[in-house]
């Protein structure tokens, strides 16, 4: 704008530019949708593109179509292809929406604003297929991601880039708007063509038994099961541990108190209450506890088809990447895994279910955890257990056992435990003949590992204990408050009830008899005040003298 040129009125090229020209508005787009054509019928937001009527459980497609899974899935399940566009869709390739529902509408889960036809709406697209994706409007992704440069996901917590956000519904996006187009819609233009050239007259009898045949294969189409990759049992089938439990002078709360005050989308709530802490919480308490306990270490037996191994873990020097060993031994992730590659001299490596060395996921199915060295663990000897990666804190499943020292790879990969027992079977699975890509001829694979000491355990357990133990004492301690204030609220009302039978001044003087005037009744208790004396009245009198 030049100097001076601002207008008390929205200008005609304002009204013609969306939202009325105003930036920000136009960015999350919750003005006038601006891109609609007069042939155009745009989808309400809040309704599948298939059936055209309100879905009640959203599954989207990765271009951010949404349609309602009871619908989509039979369609594709029977056309394998994207009803909308016809481009070849398969179950796998759908994504589940987490919605927040408020008073019967869509919310933003951050912002707690409900989702309109002129709501700019988006999800963060999941790394792992079958995982639900969270639905939040552009507002808060733009505010707390975008422009804070915070790529976590507001409520799963997982890493994402900018390229994974999909938009579902945009007003002021003519590309967005025409996937939601519904004269646009392919199933729908097939459907007019099919009833121009097909002009069967079915009988009621006919229609009746095509929707039965319809029924019947809609309830034998195989229900969507979500891929779930996260295998930690850290703090499940137990009783919530509360933070003030957990960490000692610990104020973390619901927040509960300080939501009601500023906003009126929730209820009131004027009290203060601890929230359970968070699996990360958990876990993050169990590592410290193992860090200050020296020579605590876990144990486990490795059986392969070229002998037994029997594995010292350091669950005390390096605590998370044991736990996420430990927990993926739990979860018979590493049974039936093969050594896809082996170096002489250098390593052999497993650990990854495909057997290609791409494969693998950690116990919390993130896309990695963070490294954790330590100078007392270097790669100095033969039989080593250190973690695979391809770059800093990409750590999941797969690790390697060493044949011999390789001190270049100290602070790039975990070292985690060694070999006790069995490291003579090492001698016979480095002579194995390699081919291409360093993979073994002779298939070397891992029939099971088995826990014998998980050090782990024992301390989410000791852990949870104390935290009962805090439990009752606190319950003694409000108990023993209680019993205090009682006792101290019945002595006020003794001695409150004693003051009410003392007796009064001159409750047992004899009345002297003589009627009202001689001495009066001094049994009632009352004092009569002094009588006040006159004062005399200064000045000069009165001059009638003079």
């Amino acid at each position: 704008m030049g100097k001076r040129s601002d207008k008390l009125y929205i200008r005609a090229s304002e009204h013609a530019s969306s939202s009325g020209g105003s930036a920000a508005a136009s960015r999350f787009a919750t003005g006038r949708t601006a891109v609609t054509s007069s042939g155009s019928r745009p989808l309400p937001f809040d309704c599948c593109a298939l059936s055209l009527n309100k879905f009640t459980s959203p599954i989207a497609t990765p271009n951010g179509v949404v349609y309602d899974a009871s619908e989509i899935l039979p369609y594709i399940n029977k056309n394998s292809q994207c009803p909308n566009s016809g481009v070849r869709l398969g179950i796998d390739d759908l994504i589940p929406l987490n919605m927040l529902k408020e008073e019967g509408e869509w919310t933003c889960p951050i912002l707690m604003k409900q989702f309109t036809n002129v709501s700019k709406v988006c999800f963060i697209k999941p790394k792992v297929k079958g995982e639900e994706a969270v639905v939040y409007s552009y507002e808060s992704v733009y505010e707390l991601n975008i422009k804070a440069k915070n790529w976590y996901d507001l409520t799963t917590g997982l890493k994402f880039s900018k390229k994974d956000i999909v938009i579902i519904q945009d007003p002021s996006d003519p590309e967005v708007c025409a996937k939601r187009d519904i004269s646009k819609f392919k199933f729908l233009k097939d459907g007019k063509e099919g009833e121009k050239k097909d002009d069967v007259v079915m009988s009621q009898s006919m229609k009746r038994i095509m929707e039965e045949v319809k029924g019947k294969e809609i309830t034998a189409m195989p229900k969507f099961e979500k891929k779930d990759d996260k295998v930690s049992t850290i703090g499940k089938n137990r009783p919530p541990i509360l933070t003030s439990e957990l960490f000692a002078g610990s104020t973390l709360t619901t927040n509960d108190a300080a939501a009601s005050m500023t906003s009126s989308a929730g209820g009131y709530s004027t009290s203060s209450k601890t929230r359970p802490a968070t699996q990360y919480e958990i876990e993050n308490s169990i590592c410290q506890f193992l860090k200050t306990k020296r020579k605590i270490k876990s144990f486990a037996v490795m059986q392969t088809t070229h002998g037994v191994f029997h594995l010292e873990l350091d669950s005390d020097i390096v605590p998370l990447t044991c736990l996420n060993f430990i927990e993926l031994i739990k979860a018979k992730k590493y049974d039936g895994n093969i050594f896809h590659r082996l170096i002489k001299g250098f390593m052999a490596q497993t650990g990854d279910p495909t057997g290609t060395g791409k494969g693998g996921a950690n116990a919390w199915g993130t896309e990695g955890f963070e490294d954790e060295f330590d100078e007392r663990l270097t790669h100095t000897e033969r039989g080593l257990l250190s973690m695979a990666n391809s770059g800093a804190g990409t750590n999941k499943s797969q690790f390697f056992i060493t044949f011999g020292a390789c001190k270049h790879l100290d602070r790039k990969h975990t070292i985690f435990g060694r070999i006790v027992k069995g490291i003579e079977n090492l001698d016979a699975i480095e002579a194995l003949e390699v081919g291409k890509n360093d993979r073994p001829r002779t298939e070397v694979k891992i029939n099971r590992i088995d826990m014998v000491v998980d050090k782990v355990k024992e301390a989410e357990d000791r852990m949870y204990v104390k935290a009962e133990e805090k439990r009752r004492e606190k319950e003694r301690e409000g108990r023993r408050k209680g019993m205090l204030k009682e006792e101290a609220r019945r002595k006020k009302e003794e001695e409150e009830g004693g003051e009410e039978e003392e007796f009064k001044v001159g409750q047992f003087l004899k009345r002297e008899k003589g009627g009202e005037g001689a001495g009066g009744d001094l049994g009632g208790g009352v004092v009569m005040p002094p009588k006040k004396k006159k004062k005399k009245a200064g000045g000069f009198g009165n001059f009638g003298g003079w």
